[in-house]
């Protein structure tokens, strides 16, 4: 069985008025959108669901739209995947496009990367540009798996521009009439004894390197302090999007468990 530190840390930028990222952690998610919020925990227990929310649609729109998907995630258990991935998908979707019809806002959306983890296995699955990073043994692996048209263009062997990167394939907001939501699923992934895990918006994934994120993730620190400076180092590299990051270290343990509630970090 394993223990999971945990640790999320989410920053409005220095150049945009809201922060339009969003996350869940085990039942905790930012409700008030007006708050910028750095949360820490550590869980001693085997069941864990984590996700990041990028919100599209600008200002509030987009804030709107990851809020209503985190929510979504309420319904769901750790336990219920890898199974339940349409399921949670298809209810995620359902949520953001409710929003768009109470705020006639059709271009708003979101992107979602989520992390599951229940009996010693992980599994990870994701729409739109938010990642998913594992380190092991001092190597980063992607997790998740770009939807972008540059991703589209590149996998054809045909050329890209820049704002081909920027261009989403798959996000919640497209009305499941129109279109098929497809997440990208990493399949089950058996965990190891200090394997660390990132979430992130693409606020820190598009200005690090895959190298100073594991410098960075591989530091000899606790979950949330590791989140933080995940957060820090994009900002100082010149990152002018919200950025959020959310940090799962496992390790194995033999005893009895138990649950710190989630609080505000100071």
């Amino acid at each position: 069985m394993y223990q999971f530190d945990c640790g999320v840390c989410s920053d409005v930028g220095v150049l945009r008025g809201r922060n339009e990222d969003n996350f869940y952690l085990n039942g905790v998610w930012n409700r008030d959108l007006a708050q910028l919020r750095t949360l820490a925990a550590e869980q001693c227990q085997e069941a864990l669901l984590c996700a990041v929310c990028d919100g599209m649609g600008g200002g509030q729109y987009g804030a709107h739209a990851a809020l209503a998907a985190v929510e979504s995630l309420a319904a769901f258990t750790p336990q219920h995947f890898p199974d339940q991935i349409d399921g949670c998908v298809r209810r995620a979707g359902q949520a953001v496009c409710r929003m768009q019809a109470q705020m006639d806002a059709q271009d708003m959306g979101t992107t979602l990367a989520c992390l599951a983890v229940s009996g010693g296995q992980a599994t990870a699955f994701n729409l739109g540009d938010s990642r998913i990073y594992r380190l092991r043994g001092g190597q980063l692996t992607q997790l998740s798996q770009d939807h972008t048209n540059a991703q589209r263009l590149l996998a054809a062997g045909l050329p890209c521009q820049p704002r081909d990167f920027h261009i989403l394939t798959q996000f919640l907001g497209i009305p499941l009439e129109e279109m098929r939501l497809e997440p990208f699923v990493s399949g089950e992934i058996p965990l190891q004894d200090r394997d660390r895990f990132l979430l992130c918006s693409d606020g820190l994934s598009g200005v690090l390197t895959h190298g100073e994120i594991a410098a960075v993730l591989g530091a000899r620190r606790g979950a949330a302090e590791t989140a933080r400076l995940c957060v820090q180092t994009a900002l100082a590299q010149g990152s002018s999007d919200n950025v959020t990051a959310a940090v799962i270290i496992a390790s194995r343990w033999s005893r009895p468990g138990f649950l710190r509630r989630l609080l505000p970090g100071r």
